[in-house]
């Protein structure tokens, strides 16, 4: 095998590594419940403080890194067209699906925790690097998305039994704690509560028939004491201006 076909090889193996970083450094990091994010260093909350930006430089690295990848697979495959180059790119594609997409994100799912607190200060210094990527890519994306959320049908709401379902799903996961996921159902059942059901109906009132004037008037009167209600069977004030309700 002669010196370019050896750094080939090199060069795509390390092509690689680097797609199972950024892979396994996003499933980590985007799967950490809140108690381990709390926990976490220092260099880990301050990647997830920022998920957007967080999210956009992880796949754009990742993109990248995968277009060089194909590209020196390109140059070992070779242009002749025979069943040997496109067995090499065939081998190509599912070592890196196997090797460069699923085994990581199943690693950074298994071990969530650490592998967050390992990649976290690497991809500290690759944010800033691809951040200058990253705004107007974001610009772009917001701007897709109001074009899109304009012609886009109005969204089927969730009922409240499939809502609490997968809330009792993600407490027992870890996803989230299960007062987080019993105050989202309540706050959904909520909305569906008429008043009627809820309301409590006053049985005694008390009607005034006077202006503001007045009433200023009677409150700046010496002796005087704020009006009460009269409920049936007592006996009526000598204040004309207090009536009570008429019993159906």
């Amino acid at each position: 095998m002669s010196e370019s076909s050896l750094f080939e090889l090199g060069t795509l193996a390390g092509l690689l590594l680097v797609c199972c970083f950024f892979a396994s450094a996003e499933t980590a990091l985007f799967s950490l419940t809140p108690v381990q994010r709390a926990r976490a260093s220092e260099a880990v909350r301050k990647l997830v403080a920022r998920p957007r930006r967080l999210l956009i430089t992880v796949l754009l690295g990742n993109l990248i890194t995968s277009l060089f990848f194909f590209s020196f697979a390109e140059r070992l495959a070779g242009d002749d067209g025979g069943v040997q180059s496109y067995a090499v790119r065939l081998g190509v594609l599912v070592v890196l699906l196997v090797c460069g997409e699923i085994l990581p994100k199943t690693l950074g799912l298994r071990a969530r925790v650490t592998v967050a607190q390992v990649t976290a200060v690497p991809l500290g210094l690759v944010v800033p690097v691809l951040g200058w990527l990253a705004t107007p890519l974001v610009a772009f994306l917001e701007r897709c998305n109001r074009i899109v959320s304009f012609f886009a049908r109005e969204e089927v709401a969730f009922q409240p039994d499939v809502l609490e379902h997968v809330m009792e799903r993600g407490a027992a996961q870890g996803v989230l704690l299960g007062m987080e996921a019993e105050l989202v159902v309540q706050a959904v059942e909520l909305g569906q509560v008429r008043v009627r059901e809820i309301m409590t109906p006053r049985v005694d009132a008390l009607f005034l028939d006077v202006s503001g004037e007045d009433m200023r008037q009677r409150k700046a009167s010496p002796g005087s004491s704020r009006p009460r209600p009269v409920r049936p069977g007592q006996p009526r004030t000598t204040d004309p201006r207090c009536a009570a309700p008429s019993q159906p």
